[in-house]
């Protein structure tokens, strides 16, 4: 199991990112959030489910399984790329002389045929009724 543990850079979006942690992480109180945020240190940590092994085939299956293992709301808030937002990406990418990695291009495309075209699919997580 590796161990996740979270900074958040200190701005003028506190409030905002208190809310989000608290979400999150009912047990955390208010104050010791934005004190840890104050003092550069680790706000929250968590255990992370071990990533399946696996071929690219399965890759969204995977990582749907391994994002719900800690959020299992996260797919209600998914909205699919269109091509259009997936061509402008590729632009972008291009006038600085990258080009986007194809394991996120293969993300965007599937959640897109995901969502949009067999929603029943998102199933395949195993934690989504």
């Amino acid at each position: 199991m590796d161990f996740i543990q979270i900074k958040i850079k200190k701005d003028h979006s506190i409030a905002k990112y208190i809310r989000i942690i608290r979400k999150f992480d009912h047990s955390l109180p208010i104050g010791t959030i934005k004190q840890r945020i104050d003092e550069n240190d680790f706000v929250m940590g968590f255990e992370m489910a071990e990533f399946q092994e696996g071929t690219l085939d399965t890759m969204m299956e995977r990582l749907c399984s391994s994002i719900s293992g800690f959020d299992p709301e996260w797919v209600t808030r998914c909205v699919p790329a269109t091509e259009e937002q997936i061509r402008q990406l590729q632009d972008i990418f291009a006038e600085c002389h990258y080009t986007v990695p194809t394991a996120y291009l293969y993300y965007l495309y599937c959640i897109t045929i995901s969502l949009a075209v067999k929603p029943d699919c998102i199933t395949l997580t195993g934690s989504i009724a």
